[in-house]
């Protein structure tokens, strides 16, 4: 992995399912983050054996229909489901970006945090993802959706409207 994804470093590629877009910002055999172009209502694609986690970049965030049942998930609010779950998302018509978080169930775990302002202790991540706000590298900002890795989240200056999420993950 490299220390620094900007997500426009990376082609947008459709859906399996052809309703949607991606830019995968890094996998592995055990898990995948990718930052998703989402417009309308579109189904998402399953991917069974899986869990997923999911967090809306755009305000004003998404409604999922998940179990039959609508959400409405603000923006840079995680919520968990699994891969074969069938979920459709409703943008009401805007076109936002979403971060998706999948893993292998069989062999392996994600913990999650959230850090809004500065970056204090909690989970020790293996990477973070910026959801919003202020972020800076050096003199550079740092877009939403951009994946850094633990050594890099170290050394980002973050504001108070700065919004991370950590993750880490365990491979059984």
């Amino acid at each position: 992995m490299r220390d620094v994804v900007l997500p426009a470093a990376v082609t947008a590629e459709p859906w399996s399912n052809g309703k949607g877009t991606t830019r995968e910002l890094w996998s592995t055999a055990h898990w995948r983050i990718s930052l998703a172009e989402i417009i309308g209502a579109p189904a998402f694609s399953t991917f069974p054996g899986t869990d997923r986690l999911f967090v809306a970049l755009t305000d004003p965030g998404v409604t999922l229909h998940l179990g039959g049942r609508a959400h409405h998930v603000a923006a840079r609010t995680p919520v968990t489901f699994g891969g074969d779950d069938v979920v459709t998302a409703d943008t009401h018509g805007q076109r936002i970006e979403a971060l998706n978080v999948m893993v292998d169930q069989a062999h392996t775990t994600v913990s999650y945090d959230i850090q809004r302002g500065a970056v204090t202790a909690g989970i020790r991540p293996d990477v973070a993802v910026i959801l919003g706000g202020s972020t800076r590298l050096g003199r550079h900002a740092l877009p939403p959706g951009t994946l850094v890795s633990a050594q890099v989240l170290r050394r980002l200056s973050v504001a108070a409207d700065g919004v991370i999420l950590r993750l880490s993950f365990v491979v059984a």
